[in-house]
């Protein structure tokens, strides 16, 4: 008899997943899927997963108050008064105004503890996640910098430009959570043998089983999983089926076909049986370098993950507000390693079309095929309307296409039906680069450049507490904190790749941490980065922006000797970074 007990968490960030997944290590009994999502996500995610064998769920904070509506067994992982002081401790560094947004239950802890130990810290209670952000606003027009603040406030403040220092829940309090869970699970244990029987019977047949009730909810699913899109399919389905018939049809969602047979059942009372088999397409060459993201998917690209860069980008955080909101085409330009797409991203969730699909187009992965299914096919995004279309690193089309490119946008009226973003990069030293400056003056683009980190020395403090803030989520224990003559190396460090090579950095520096990044261990580091820079002229100037203008075999010889630089002349590990073979490796570095 298997005795094991199957839990589903759903938690608000990545490091979280980490301890979780390292606590339930310590429960052999324990199988555990983790699953990373805020507050609306993690509900669609308990809908579509929780019928499949799962005892409880595991979760924090407004995500485990959404589920309970449900129905669902949740254990919460609560806030600990260590977590809370972990967090008031990073923030002792910080000089600039900062203050605390929470829940009542939170904030009254952080109260008591800052009375204890002399901090003075703004705290600021709030009772719904429709106080956020008016409460957030207020603080950014107070001139507040920096906030303390869960995960869904990090969201929207660092959308509204504010710097945060998320406060995270340590592994003593995610193990008590997991006492709770298997305390919870004992009492249904008889329950779920007897689901899992049900579901045996119905395995192997080669089908997957959906069953809704007269509600259109689903009572049970059985499958290999429960795609929203599919939900949504079935249910608009099943509003047109005739009362008392059976039909079979197909039906497409997304790139996915479905043959469905959908049956009327009695049990006590009506249900509906959806019988699917599914086969899956892949996207064809004709649309290489061509992808679409819903308003979830481009919200997680523009402030999920990575670090959180505040006001560092020109110009004003005001100037980027009133870009977002005008539908005149935007010119993103900056150095490699600025992020411009997930500013691109950025402009988009802040703009008037957020609600439509955000279409991006990678010049660097157009191939003959889809450079004419962009022009010429009906299908194109280019004949819709009402989406906002980004033409990442348009310097890397040929002269000839670039050309095509802006007389389509201009004489097309592209730009009057739908938002176009557009970026380009730039030489070190550069503000815009020629091929920038044609498309700025046929298409009269508004322009956004952003800065490099090397303008920006006095930001590093801030970028270091906001690095450790996002990093110290997957670690036992926090680092606090960096040594000043670490700080002063940081910041006279060139970062030639900007804010991209400063995050590599700072995971590599918080990893060998203990509770202090040393000024030894920032000098160990920049030494391997400035590897490449003693070796320029050897190496045809990798560290220097790559040159798109190339043939694609110049630049995979460039690539290759960038990352063979970067493991320190390692072929191995250079070819394993890579995924090539070293006698692969060997031919890209001698050709061209």
């Amino acid at each position: 008899m298997d005795n094991r007990i199957r839990l589903l968490g759903i938690v608000p960030y990545e490091g979280m997943k980490t301890l979780l997944l390292r606590v339930a290590a310590e429960y052999p009994q324990v199988d555990l899927d983790v699953f990373v999502g805020n507050m609306e996500e993690g509900v669609e995610i308990a809908q579509s997963n929780f019928c499949n064998q799962y005892s409880a769920v595991i979760s924090r904070g407004g995500t485990a108050k959404s589920l309970r509506k449900l129905s669902i067994p949740v254990v919460e992982i609560e806030i600990s008064l260590y977590d809370v002081l972990y967090a008031l401790k990073l923030s002792a560094g910080l000089h600039s105004k900062f203050a605390m947004v929470a829940y009542a239950d939170i904030a009254i802890s952080a109260q008591a503890l800052c009375d204890l130990l002399h901090y003075q810290v703004d705290i600021f209670t709030v009772n719904s996640i429709e106080e956020l952000e008016p409460t957030l606003r207020y603080l950014k027009e107070d001139q507040y910098d920096t906030v303390l603040c869960d995960m869904t406030a990090d969201i929207i403040a660092r959308s509204l430009g504010l710097n945060t220092i998320f406060i995270t829940s340590g592994l003593e309090s995610i193990r008590q959570a997991m006492d709770r869970a298997l305390a919870l699970c004992r009492s249904r244990k008889h329950l779920q043998d007897e689901n899992a029987l049900f579901r045996a019977l119905l395995s192997g047949q080669g089908t997957q089983v959906a069953v809704f009730d007269q509600q259109r909810d689903l009572v049970f699913f059985q499958g290999d999983d429960e795609p929203p899109e599919l939900m949504d399919l079935l249910r608009q389905e099943l509003n047109e089926l005739p009362a008392g018939k059976e039909r079979r049809i197909t039906r497409s969602a997304g790139k996915t076909q479905y043959a469905l047979r959908i049956r009327p059942l009695s049990a006590g009372q009506a249900y509906t049986a959806v019988y699917f088999s599914v086969r899956k397409t892949g996207p064809g060459k004709n649309q290489a370098g061509i992808r679409y993201f819903s308003r979830q998917e481009a919200e997680q690209k523009a402030y999920g993950s990575g670090l959180s860069f505040g006001d560092l980008y020109s110009p004003s955080t005001e100037d980027v507000a009133q870009l977002a909101n005008c539908m005149t085409p935007v010119l993103i330009t900056g150095e490699e390693g600025t992020r411009m797409s997930r500013v691109a991203a950025h402009l988009y969730m802040q703009g008037p079309l957020r609600d439509a699909p955000l279409v991006v187009i990678n010049c660097c992965l157009l191939n003959e095929k889809s450079w004419e299914f962009l022009l010429e096919s009906h299908n194109s995004p280019l004949s819709e309307s009402g989406s906002t279309l980004y033409f990442s690193r348009i310097g890397a089309l040929s002269p000839e296409r670039r050309t095509q490119l802006m007389d389509t946008l201009s004489e097309g009226d592209v730009c009057r039906r739908n938002r176009v973003l557009l970026s380009c990069t730039c030489r070190t030293g550069e503000q815009m680069s020629p091929e920038a400056a044609a498309f700025l003056d046929q298409l009269s683009c508004r322009v956004l450049h952003l800065q490099p980190l090397r303008n920006l020395k006095d930001q590093i403090p801030t970028l270091i507490t906001s690095a450790l803030s996002v990093l110290n989520a997957s670690r036992p224990y926090p680092v606090l904190g960096a040594e000043p003559e670490a700080v002063r190396l940081l910041q006279a460090f060139p970062w030639p790749h900007n804010y991209v090579q400063f995050q590599r950095v700072m995971e590599e520096l918080t990893a060998a941490a203990e509770q202090t990044i040393t000024a030894q261990s920032v000098q160990e580091a920049l030494q391997k980065e400035s590897y490449g820079s003693t070796h320029a002229s050897r190496m045809g100037g990798m560290f220097e922006p790559l040159d798109l203008n190339q043939t694609l075999d110049q630049i995979d010889r460039d690539v290759a000797l960038r990352v063979l630089a970067e493991t320190n002349g390692n072929q191995s590990a250079a070819a394993k970074r890579l995924d090539i073979s070293r006698t692969t490796l060997r031919r890209l570095i001698k050709q061209g």
